[in-house]
């Protein structure tokens, strides 16, 4: 090849390689520096523990477990207008399949510490709770509204703290094995699925260690 040729086409290659810089230069760096969301959770401070549920009316209070979903930035900016979405609830049946639980209805949860839906930022590095569920001592759950009249009175039923409880109580989940299905997302973050596996054995124990021991099941699967 004649070295005018040669020129030629490095003069052809070093415009195209500036031209695709100049054009993907700042989505390659919106890319590398776009937020990522993490979920997980753990059966143990601060995720999950024992404290009191105030009703607020009258201040009347009781014990109660508290569970929640750490949603983690581990990008590089700011994540934005986050949400956590209870997308599927299913019950493992008798052959350990899993099945759907039809009258369960999909909705948003509350984030911790303000019961919002929509937490406006999460800075990277850093992690905000998200209130998954509760179970209040049951002899005080009708004072609460958690109570299912098929569930036994001696027996906990785990109450998910969606943005709306529905009057037809759906979102109360009595002993047994289950998996719930989350989206996580926001409006600059890529959508995230965590499937959680929660096991209610039906039993109440006032201590926090024996409960999440023997009374109550947490995992991601």
């Amino acid at each position: 090849m004649e070295p005018g040729t040669v020129a030629q086409w490095l003069g052809v290659i070093v415009t195209f390689a500036a031209v695709m810089v100049a054009l993907f230069k700042d989505e390659f760096w919106r890319h590398w520096r776009r937020p990522e969301l993490k979920g997980s959770i753990s059966l143990s401070p601060p995720d999950c523990n024992k404290g009191p549920i105030i009703r607020i009316d009258d201040n009347f209070s009781a014990d109660c477990y508290h569970l929640r979903f750490r949603v983690e930035n581990i990008g590089k900016s700011l994540a934005e207008i986050v949400q956590v979405f209870a997308a599927q609830l299913l019950r493992e049946r008798a052959d350990g399949t899993y099945a759907n639980v039809d009258d369960f209805i999909p909705m948003n949860l509350k984030w911790s510490h303000g019961e919002e839906i929509f937490a406006p930022g999460i800075s990277p590095g850093m992690f905000k709770h998200c209130n998954l569920g509760h179970l209040i001592e049951p002899q005080h759950r009708k004072n609460f509204g958690d109570d299912l009249p098929s569930v036994p009175d001696e027996e906990p039923i785990l109450s998910l703290d969606v943005e709306a409880p529905p009057i037809t109580k759906n979102h109360l989940i009595r002993s047994g094995k289950y998996r719930l299905k989350l989206n996580i997302a926001g409006s600059n973050c890529d959508v995230v699925d965590k499937m959680i596996e929660l096991t209610i054995d039906g039993r109440w124990f006032p201590e926090s260690e024996r409960m999440f021991r023997e009374g109550l099941g947490i995992r991601l699967v």
